[in-house]
């Protein structure tokens, strides 16, 4: 597309896009730095009544490790949604008529599984229903299933294209995320088992590369709104 959004909107796209991530990767940098801060300097529990020192157990250290895939995907999830619920308002301010004919393949594929009247919607509401649909209702990115793969086919369905030049932007270690937070979530293992099988190093390459993924798919997505890639050509509009 040759036109983007104006600089208010843009301004927008990016407060509702950024802000969030900023604050829940801060929040998983602080809780990395605590665990290495325990692991790679042998801290222990002081209680200052008694002036006693108590090694802390591998046990709990373990518990700890664990605890971080929860605190991954919980940043994995939140971004996700937040992006695409901006992308939905924006799309919504965008008649039917002018969408990209894939984007309106999708929105009409969609309907037809829900059974409902289309002569009944106009199309501003088709766009509101169906792409929320898409998201949370047929598709549900946001119940402990996300993983790259899974984010990848959600997007395809706006026309969304991740960059994937590099391992760390394709993002294969999400579904180590997803899989040992479902572990941990559902009771298929403990803390201290999952713990226990994770070196420091691995879950922070883990952490790493899901940073790197995340920051590749609010690029992406923003490209996307930024330079209304949701709608045809001008020329193509009629």
């Amino acid at each position: 597309m040759n036109h983007t959004q104006e600089p208010d909107r843009l301004e927008a796209i990016d407060i509702v896009i950024d802000s969030n991530f900023i604050d829940l990767k801060q929040e998983v940098n602080l809780y990395f730095e605590f665990l290495l801060n325990i692991i790679n300097n042998n801290l222990e529990l002081y209680d200052s009544r008694i002036e006693v020192h108590t090694p802390l157990e591998s046990g709990i250290t373990h518990i700890l490790k664990a605890n971080g895939y929860l605190i991954l995907y919980n940043l994995l999830e939140a971004t996700i949604e937040n992006a695409l619920k901006a992308a939905h308002l924006i799309i919504c301010e965008t008649s039917f008529n002018s969408l990209t004919t894939h984007l309106k393949k999708t929105i009409l594929t969609e309907f037809k599984k829900m059974e409902i009247d289309l002569d009944k919607f106009p199309h501003q509401e088709i766009i509101e229903t169906t792409l929320h649909k898409i998201t949370l209702d047929k598709y549900k990115p946001f119940s402990g299933n996300l993983d790259a793969k899974k984010i990848k086919n959600i997007i395809e369905k706006y026309g969304i294209a991740l960059d994937t030049t590099s391992e760390d932007k394709k993002g294969a270690k999400l579904l180590i995320v997803k899989n040992r937070r479902n572990a941990l979530a559902h009771g298929g293992q403990s803390f201290i088992q999952i713990g226990r099988d994770t070196s420091i190093d691995e879950l922070i390459a883990i952490k790493n590369q899901t940073i790197l993924f995340l920051e590749n798919f609010l690029q992406c997505t923003r490209a996307y709104l930024e330079q209304q890639h949701y709608q045809l050509e001008p020329d193509a509009q009629g």
